[in-house]
Order: C-alpha cells, then sequence, then structure tokens
C-alpha cells in the first residue's frame, strides 16, 4: 500500500487544484501489467476546460508558476523547485506554442527544457509524440523529456495542469507537475 507523503492544494481563479505524492505502491501498464513503485504524484482538478472552449478564439501566456509537486530525481530525492511557461493559441484547432521549463532538483540539479516543437493542444493532453522536450540538466549534460497537460479553467482558461519526465546521460533524471497561471 502507498503512503501519503505530500499533498495540497490551492486555487487558479475559482478553479481548485489539488496535488499529491505518495511513496511505494503498485503500478499498472496494459502492456506491462502490475509493478512496484518508489514513488507517483499527481495533479488535478474537476474543472477542465472542453474542446468547445477550446475552439472559440484566442491566445494566452500563462508564466505565473501557481504550485507544482516537489521534484523527484533518479535517486530518490524529493525537494526543490519548478516553474512552468506556457504559450497557447485557441481557435479551431487548439495549439500549444511554447512550453518552457525550469526545475532544480533535491540535489541541486538545474534541468532547463522547451517544447521540441508546436503541437495541437488534444495531442498534448492525450497522445503527445515523445519526447517532446529538449534541453540541458546541469551538470549533467544534454536532456530529453516528455511532458503532458491540459487547460483548466472552463470558459476562463486560466490555467494549465502539466506533468513532466526528463532525462540525462548516466541515469540522471527527475519528474513532477505543475500548474501555471
Amino acid at each position: 500500500m502507498a503512503s501519503l507523503i505530500d499533498s495540497g492544494s490551492t486555487f487558479i481563479g475559482t478553479t481548485p487544484v489539488q496535488w499529491e505524492i505518495y511513496l511505494g505502491g503498485t503500478g499498472f501498464r496494459p502492456e506491462q501489467g502490475a509493478f512496484p513503485v518508489q514513488t507517483f504524484h499527481f495533479m488535478n482538478t474537476p474543472n477542465v476546460t472542453s474542446f468547445a472552449q477550446l475552439q472559440v478564439p484566442g491566445a494566452a501566456s500563462l508564466s505565473t508558476t501557481a504550485r507544482f509537486t516537489k521534484p523527484i530525481n533518479n535517486l530518490g530525492a524529493i525537494g526543490g523547485t519548478a516553474s512552468l511557461t506556457v504559450s497557447l493559441l485557441f481557435g479551431a484547432t487548439p495549439m500549444i506554442k511554447g512550453y518552457s521549463l525550469s526545475v532544480v532538483d533535491g540535489i541541486a540539479r538545474t534541468w532547463t527544457m522547451s517544447l521540441s516543437s508546436s503541437t495541437t493542444l488534444v495531442n498534448f493532453a492525450s497522445a503527445p509524440t515523445l519526447p517532446n522536450l529538449t534541453g540541458s540538466c546541469t551538470p549533467c549534460g544534454a536532456a530529453v523529456g516528455a511532458a503532458s497537460g491540459f487547460i483548466i479553467g472552463g470558459a476562463a482558461r486560466n490555467g494549465f495542469i502539466s506533468s513532466y519526465d526528463l532525462k540525462a546521460l548516466g541515469g540522471n533524471s527527475v519528474t513532477g507537475s505543475g500548474a501555471v497561471k
């Protein structure tokens, strides 16, 4: 059974956002079945923006990190900081035009990542082409990453929740989730 080791909540506008980090437990993947996990995290909200709301023309740049789960690195260290900036274009084909992520993990490695190319919000939320982030880790070197996420806030479209998984040479990695407004 997994043990809750960190949790919290906040609001982006009137939209509640909650997150949790667990230690231990069992994961499941259709191609792999059940497997033991060391840690896992999530961030959630009941107010996801609908596709119809995303098709209303407009644009947004969200650059204030509302909250983040504590980054979890490959050594099991939990802690550090994360910040995220997202550029969005709404309309007939809603797009994520930019995604910049900066993470300092629990052992002070600095990860600086960005979206490799623009993609539809539907793809980014449900089936991103991975890896979709490139960048670097100091002192690890070149890094790649996988990120996904979705717009929150209903018609207000005033927030974005994302999870990330970053990897560099030598087995170095960090994972987490964040919310930006």
